[in-house]
């Protein structure tokens, strides 16, 4: 298959038929739609398919069509970088899959189960990340690259024993610990030690903890209790558990009213980015399901619960400063692993 990020309709002009491919992670959004008539409908975007398709759905990843044969800060953030005269941008999407990176990956239990879930992030990658930048850069003609999800790094980043991706605050490894070593050059350094070893943060986060917690107040402000206390009768698939998630459901219904477009939105289950792994492998999550890094209780530096700071999370700086001090790195050995490919 095509190497590269891409999306697109081949149309020949002979006898109308046309191909529908898209590149084997779903870096760019695509979908693909049927209409009472019986005629087929692609679009890189929902609104392109709402006024004539009776049912529509993702196109997904890795896969070709042939009629022969047959998010809000990022969206602001690209707005300023085009105005400033940028065209194409690097942008990291990928890499908290690969390496593990998110906060929830402190509480898998051993390589095996870390490495599956990081497959899993993988190949659902187009429903998330890379539908939130395609999106986002896109609608200000700014244009992303990805090289975290180029093919070839993907099949050598997997290839990667998983036990030295694990997270082990006490051996001074935190979040893409392998990913972060590769750049830790003490002759000619790539960042400052304080910067390459920071913790992890979600992007909402990132950008001011007060962006998530306006969101909250504003959302709180449109969505009452009844609301809640009957959303599952108003929406019963991928039903919102909070009043932020209702107040953004309410929106997306307003443009995409159909059923099958609620269905292209995946749902389930999270705490700060994570599936629904992260209750199974910390049942005392499950009452604190929330988008911000900070819910990761215990884990996150300023965790909602953690006022002086849990033992975990006091662990966890004490390991950063280990690591700014590179005291206690362990040496970076070859490891192999059976290899997990990207097949075209």
């Amino acid at each position: 298959m095509l190497d590269g990020m891409f999306s697109f309709v081949l149309l020949d002009t002979r006898d109308n038929s046309f191909i529908v491919a898209r590149d084997a992670v779903g870096i760019t959004s695509l979908y693909i739609g049927w209409g009472l008539d019986g005629s087929i409908w692609i679009s890189s975007e929902l609104k392109g398919l709402n006024d004539d398709c009776e049912h529509f759905q993702c196109f997904p990843p890795g896969h070709l069509y042939s009629s022969k044969n047959a998010s809000t800060p990022m969206f602001l953030m690209s707005r300023k970088i085009k105005a400033l005269g940028v065209k194409m941008v690097i942008s990291g999407e990928g890499s908290d899959e690969i390496f593990g990176g998110y906060l929830y990956f402190h509480k898998a239990p051993n390589k095996e189960e870390f490495h599956r879930e990081t497959c899993h992030k993988i190949k659902a990658l187009h429903q998330y990340d890379c539908l939130r930048a395609n999106k986002s850069t896109s609608a200000w003609g700014l244009e992303a690259r990805v090289p975290f999800l180029d093919k070839d790094f993907i099949n050598v980043a997997m290839a990667i024993d998983p036990q030295w991706k694990m997270i082990r605050p006490e051996e001074g490894r935190i979040e893409k610990w392998v990913l972060r070593k590769a750049f830790d050059d003490e002759d000619h350094p790539y960042l400052p030690k304080h910067i390459l070893y920071r913790q992890k943060e979600q992007f909402s986060d990132g950008v001011g903890y007060s962006w998530i917690d306006g969101l909250k107040a504003h959302a709180a402000l449109h969505v009452t209790d009844k609301m809640m206390q009957n959303a599952e009768f108003i929406f019963p698939h991928n039903t919102p558990n909070t009043k932020e998630a209702y107040y953004y459901r309410m929106i997306f219904e307003r443009f995409f009213p159909q059923n099958s477009a609620s269905l292209t939105v995946p749902g389930g289950a999270s705490v700060a980015c994570s599936t629904a792994k992260a209750v199974e492998w910390d049942a005392s999550w499950s009452n604190n399901l929330d988008p911000s890094g900070r819910a990761a209780l215990g884990v996150h530096l300023s965790a909602y619960a953690d006022t002086g700071g849990s033992a975990a999370a006091q662990a966890a700086k004490v390991s950063s400063s280990k690591m700014i001090n590179n005291n206690v790195l362990p040496r970076m050995m070859e490891v192999s692993a059976k290899e997990v490919a990207i097949h075209g």
